[in-house]
This record gives structure tokens, C-alpha cells and sequence, in this order.
């Protein structure tokens, strides 16, 4: 582990993959196809080859033995299928497996992560690199998702309570928050917000990234004893990886990724705040993703350009 070149190494200019499918986001058991194109091929020396990887990246902190803290990065390839030879303007056609985490983390320099890339080997130390999504499908039926409720108190008496109207979305969709704050002891309430987390554990580290924020108007500067309220929200239409617990077939790693909705009603003092924590689950549906093909510049950075997710109303889509 560790000992392999980092998807963070820099691409060759000398290369361009060009994929058949202009959605670069695919699915576990899809066939990656495309086109190799060489600005000089016939400067080139010895055989060519590309690989499809997969990729996991994590960092450990701890101190060396003078008593200096510092952090080491890791990353091994969990799967990789390779053409051992090809030349310019020759097709190839590279199979994920059926059973493969979803990519997460797309920050470059930025740990732990799972990334999928192609990698084209001009040489030991010559590659050009060309990042692609890869996310399982994860779709539940809407007629078995119910209501998730909340109830949270602190030492002042008051509680909030409440339900999220939906347990589990997909990006793009409308959900509701109901709530009910009790004040007995008409404290003074400052305001009230909240925020949708992401979090993803794996090989003992965690990738953390905020969703969206929460706000709500109507909660703000009082004492009353009894506040209810609606928060109208709609998941942001970007690439997110669903909820999962992951354990790959070879049981070198495992990934949990979960999402949690934050709401936080603040008093003088901070001790004092109320404040829950409810899950929610995030699904994945492919054909609802739609972006440009990527530029040069956005795979230098480890991105895949701007993701948009279709804007086609899906009331019925399930």
C-alpha cells in the first residue's frame, strides 16, 4: 500500500481520451469505451498501454520517532483492468467489476478518498490521467418511504420536535421539515438553522462535506412558549454518493457513507443550544446526471467539470 504513483501526479499534454459516452459517469458492470488520440505518437518509444483503476486514498497522522507530529498518505489501486497495448486513434473497451464503491471525494490533495481514473502509460514515469465517476445505482420504491421524526430537549426545558417528510431522496428532490419548538421558560431564541452533512468513513479516516445549509426565517428574536414552523427544501442537483455500506470482495476496505440533516435553535449561551441530528438517506439514479465533456484544465484539478443533474420534473419517475 502506498507504494503506487498518486492519482494526484500531473497529466501528459501529449494525450487525449476521448470517451464514447459524453455523460463521464458510469455504473459498476459498464463498459468504459473510447479513443486513444496522440499528439506525437510516432515520437514514441516501446508499448503503450491504459489501465481503468480504482482507487483508495487515506491518510494517517501520528508522531515520528523524534516526537514530531506529521501525516503520511496512502493509496492502492482495490481494482484495475488494463489493454496492454494500443496506438493512436485505436478504440478500447475497459469493464468495471459488478461490486465497486462509489466515488467519493473529488478535492484534489484532500484525504481519505475512492477515485476512478484511466490512465494512459506512455512511459514508467510518462501517464496521462482521465478521471470518471463511478456510482452504484440506488433507488427504493416510493411507496415504501415513510416519515422520520425527531425529539430532542436540553437543561433549559424546551424541546424540539418534528419530522423530516421523507426518509430518503434523490438529488433534485422536494422534502419537508415540520417542526414544534416548546419554550415553558420563554428563554430568548436568537435564531434557528441547520445543515445537511455528508460523511464517509473508510480505512479509519473520514471525508466530511457540507451538503447544504438550512435556513429558517421565521424562528428569530423571541420568547414565545410554543413556535411551529415548515422548512421547504430541495436536494442540490449535484453528483452526491448515495448512502452505502460498502465492503469490497478482496475485504481490504470498507465505506459508510451517510447523511445526517443538522437543526440547531440558538440561545444566549452556547451551552445552552438546542440542537438534533436526523439521518437521511441519499439514492443515486444515473440517468438523471447530465454534464459537458470534461476540459484539460478541470482534470488537472481532480474535478469533472460541473455536474448537473437533469431538471426534468420526476414526480412519476419511479
Amino acid at each position: 500500500m502506498g507504494g503506487a504513483a498518486s492519482v494526484d501526479q500531473e497529466q501528459s499534454t501529449d494525450v487525449k481520451i476521448k470517451l464514447d459516452k459524453k455523460t463521464h459517469l458510469y455504473v459498476p458492470g459498464e463498459t468504459v469505451s473510447g479513443t486513444v488520440l496522440f499528439k506525437n505518437f510516432r515520437h514514441h518509444n516501446g508499448v503503450i498501454s491504459i489501465d481503468l483503476i480504482g482507487e483508495v486514498g487515506y491518510a494517517i497522522t501520528g508522531s515520528s520517532g523524534t516526537g514530531a507530529a506529521g501525516t503520511t498518505h496512502y493509496h492502492f489501486p482495490f481494482f484495475k483492468v488494463s489493454k496492454a497495448s494500443i496506438v493512436d486513434g485505436e478504440k478500447f473497451d475497459l469493464c468495471l467489476d459488478e461490486n465497486l464503491p462509489p466515488s467519493v471525494n473529488l478535492t484534489k490533495g484532500v484525504y481519505p478518498y475512492i477515485r476512478y481514473l484511466l490512465q494512459v502509460n506512455l512511459s514508467e514515469n510518462n501517464k496521462h490521467r482521465h478521471w470518471i465517476i463511478v456510482c452504484p445505482r440506488s433507488v427504493i420504491p416510493r411507496s415504501t418511504i415513510h416519515s422520520v421524526y425527531f425529539d430532542a430537549s436540553n437543561r433549559k426545558e424546551m424541546r424540539l420536535v418534528g419530522s423530516i417528510d421523507v426518509e430518503w431522496v434523490l438529488p433534485g428532490d422536494k422534502f419537508q421539515i415540520q417542526f414544534r419548538i416548546d419554550n415553558p421558560n420563554h428563554e430568548p431564541i436568537k435564531y434557528m438553522d441547520g445543515c445537511i452533512i455528508m460523511r464517509a468513513k473508510l480505512l479509519g479516516g473520514e471525508y466530511s462535506s457540507k451538503v447544504m445549509d438550512i435556513i429558517v426565517d421565521s424562528v428569530h428574536d423571541t420568547t414565545e412558549e410554543h413556535i411551529t414552523g415548515s422548512i421547504p427544501l430541495v436536494f442540490p442537483l449535484d453528483y452526491f454518493p448515495p448512502t452505502c455500506n460498502y465492503t469490497n470482495d478482496m475485504d481490504t476496505f470498507h465505506v459508510i457513507v451517510e447523511y445526517v440533516v443538522i437543526l440547531e435553535v440558538h440561545l444566549k449561551g452556547v451551552l445552552h443550544n438546542l440542537k438534533t441530528s436526523v439521518p437521511l438517506l441519499v439514492g443515486f439514479k444515473p440517468e438523471n446526471i447530465s454534464f459537458n465533456e470534461v476540459s484539460v484544465a478541470d482534470q488537472k484539478r481532480l474535478s469533472t467539470g460541473r455536474i448537473r443533474i437533469s431538471r426534468t420534473l420526476r414526480k412519476h419517475q419511479l
